[in-house]
């Protein structure tokens, strides 16, 4: 099999410093409390989500169409207009485009082991750092190789990704093949209920920043963003769970996230499991998040949704003929939702 790095061998190609082939400025630090909602990107130095983490409507800083580089060498394509934080290095040229940058953010990527906690990827020393790319026969970058190649690039992860819905489809299509005839929400009987009552309610542990060591396990914090994820550590505690709900009560609160995987949890979030053990799926944890997110208007920054008054808050939800949360519907409800995203995305591709 023909790897990238195979290749980039075959390739007539020079290294350049990135301060010779581009315009580089650092990020603006705006911090989450004086963030407005809004449609703008926000970049930071995230894995998740191409490296946004909020859409913003009063940035401090803006720019448009660059490569924007995080301080773990993380480079991504920001097309049109954004914001990015001190955590991020933006690399400009007239002749960039979505294309030619994803080939370029491989390259700069590919210097990724030598920037970490103890040697952060800087404007400064990005500025130095040398990279490899192709050239014409006189030496000048060869653009539109670059911009083909990046384009074979997207073709694979746009097919890559079109197989893995169509999958999801298939997956579905026969989970809800009685979509037709399911009960709409008005349809159903609902109830109160105490969450106490339904759901066992456990804490997290607390683990500082300074304490978190470099690893491949998801740590939960109180964030309303990349799905509650915060960090990726080597470190344990008794905190580690899976197929569990994670709930905020500081931070962002009642902001909560399903997770399937192993995680370790902060001691800011809860993490709750229903206590018949018989529908704890995505599913019916998707439709039980949905509602726990409804009661957000109740609490604020000094008012927590702690663990007291997590056990004592009431929820709705659809009952069945015994009075008792129908926990099939909700969870057959949840899939329908996913089948009618799932054909919107397929025909998007389409």
């Amino acid at each position: 099999m023909m790897t990238w790095e195979k290749v980039i061998n075959l390739i007539r190609s020079n290294i350049f410093k990135l301060e010779d082939i581009f315009t580089i400025v650092r990020g603006e630090r705006q911090t989450e409390a004086s963030r407005k909602e809004g449609t703008i990107p926000y970049y930071s130095a995230s894995q998740e989500n191409n490296g946004i983490t909020d859409f913003i409507s009063n940035p401090t800083f803006t720019s448009s169409n660059k490569i924007v580089v995080s301080t773990f060498c993380h480079a991504y394509w920001a097309e049109g207009v954004f914001s990015a934080s001190d955590e991020m290095t933006l690399l400009g040229h007239n002749k960039l485009n979505k294309y030619n940058a994803l080939y370029i953010c491989k390259m700069i990527e590919m210097n990724s082991h030598m920037y970490g906690f103890n040697r952060k990827a800087f404007s400064h020393r990005l500025k130095k750092q040398k990279i490899l790319l192709p050239t014409k026969k006189d030496g000048s970058l060869d653009w539109d190789f670059m911009e083909n190649k990046g384009k074979e690039i997207y073709s694979v992860s746009l097919g890559n990704l079109s197989r893995y819905i169509q999958n999801k489809y298939n997956q579905l299509v026969n989970k809800t093949s009685s979509k037709n005839t399911l009960p709409t929400l008005n349809q159903k009987s609902w109830a109160e209920f105490v969450i106490e009552d339904i759901v066992d309610i456990k804490s997290g542990v607390r683990l500082t920043k300074d304490d978190q060591k470099e690893g491949n396990i998801p740590f939960i914090g109180a964030t309303e963003y990349n799905n509650g994820v915060t960090a990726y550590v080597s470190n344990t505690n008794s905190s580690l769970d899976s197929n569990v709900v994670g709930v905020n009560y500081n931070g962002a609160v009642v902001e909560s996230f399903y997770h399937p995987y192993k995680a370790i949890f902060s001691d800011d979030v809860k993490r709750i499991k229903l206590k018949d053990n018989i529908y704890r799926n995505k599913y019916v944890y998707l439709f039980l998040i949905t509602m726990i997110k409804m009661q957000k208007k109740k609490y604020m920054y000094s008012y927590k949704f702690n663990a007291k008054r997590m056990k004592k808050q009431k929820i709705l939800l659809p009952i069945n003929n015994n009075k008792e949360p129908d926990w099939e519907y909700m969870g057959n409800y949840m899939k329908v939702v996913e089948y009618k995203q799932i054909c919107k995305l397929i025909e998007y591709l389409d």
